[in-house]
C-alpha cells in the first residue's frame, strides 16, 4: 500500500513538472514570437516615419502639392495596414505581463515603445497632410488671382501713338476714353492685388517651413506680376494725361485758325 501510494505521488509530481515544463516552453515561444513581431513592425512604422519625414519637396505648384497629399495619404493607409498586427501585439503582450511577473516590466516596456513610435508617426503623418491642404487651398487662391490679374494687363491694348492724335480729333477721344477706362478698370481690381500680394506671402512662409523647398520662382513670379500691375498703372495714368494735354492744345490752335479765318 505505501509502495502504491509513493507510486502514485511520485506519478503526480511527473505530470506537475511535466505541466510546468510545457507551460514554461508555452510561455517562451510566446515570448520569442512577441519580440519577433514586435521587432518587425517597430521597424515598419520606424520605416514610414521616416518617408514622412524626409519627402522632398522642391519645385512648389499645384500638381505638385496634389501629388504630396497623396503621398501622406498612402503612408497613412500603409500605417493602418498594420493596426491588426499592433492589435495582436498589445493583446500577447498583455497576455504574457499577467502570466510572467518577470517578464511583465520588459513587456510593458516593449508595448510602450512601440505605441509611442505608432502615435508619432501618426502625428507627423497628419500634420503633413494638413500643411498640404493649407498650401493647397493657398495656391488655388493665388492661381486664381494671378489669372484675373494677368487677364487685365493683358488686356490692355498698345497705348495710342501720340502721333496719330495729333493728326485725328476723333482718335484723341478714343484714346482718352480707352485710357479712362483702364484707369477705372484697374482702380477697381486693386483689392485683387492687394489679395494676391497678400496670397504670395503667405504662400512663402508656408512652404519655407518645408525642408529644401524652393521658393525663389514663385516669388519672383509674384513680384514680376506686380512690377507689369504697377507699370501699367504708371503708364496708363501718364499717357492719358498727355493726351489730354495734346486734345487741349489742338482745340487752342484750331481756336485760332478758325478765328484768323474769320
Amino acid at each position: 500500500m505505501l509502495a502504491d501510494s509513493l507510486s502514485a505521488e511520485l506519478d503526480a509530481v511527473r505530470n506537475l513538472l511535466g505541466t510546468k515544463q510545457s507551460e514554461a516552453e508555452a510561455l517562451g515561444s510566446l515570448w520569442t514570437s512577441f519580440r519577433q513581431r514586435k521587432e518587425q513592425l517597430l521597424k515598419a512604422v520606424e520605416d514610414i516615419e521616416e518617408h514622412a519625414d524626409h519627402q522632398s519637396f522642391k519645385e512648389p505648384g499645384l500638381h505638385a502639392l496634389q501629388q504630396r497629399l497623396r503621398f501622406f495619404n498612402q503612408l497613412e493607409d500603409e500605417l493602418q495596414s498594420h493596426q491588426h498586427e499592433e492589435q495582436w501585439l498589445r493583446d500577447k503582450g498583455s497576455k504574457l505581463a499577467h502570466r510572467d511577473a518577470e517578464l511583465a516590466g520588459e513587456v510593458l516596456r516593449e508595448i510602450s515603445l512601440l505605441e509611442t513610435t505608432w502615435e508619432d508617426t501618426k502625428q507627423l503623418i497628419t500634420e503633413r497632410q494638413e500643411q498640404c491642404n493649407v498650401l493647397i487651398e493657398l495656391m488655388k487662391e493665388y492661381q486664381l488671382l494671378k489669372t484675373s490679374i494677368s487677364g487685365v494687363i493683358e488686356s490692355t491694348e498698345p497705348f495710342v501713338d501720340i502721333s496719330s492724335v495729333l493728326k485725328d480729333h476723333e482718335e484723341t477721344r478714343r484714346s482718352l476714353t480707352k485710357h479712362e477706362g483702364v484707369k477705372i478698370e484697374m482702380a477697381s481690381r486693386q483689392h485683387e492685388v492687394d489679395r494676391f500680394s497678400g496670397k504670395g506671402k503667405q504662400l512663402m512662409m508656408e512652404l519655407k517651413k518645408i525642408p529644401e523647398c524652393n521658393a525663389e520662382t514663385m516669388k519672383k513670379d509674384m513680384e514680376t506680376l506686380v512690377d507689369q500691375w504697377l507699370d501699367v498703372s504708371l503708364t496708363s495714368g501718364g499717357d492719358a494725361t498727355r493726351v489730354q494735354r495734346i486734345n487741349s492744345k489742338k482745340t487752342e490752335i484750331l481756336s485760332a485758325s478758325s478765328f484768323n479765318n474769320n
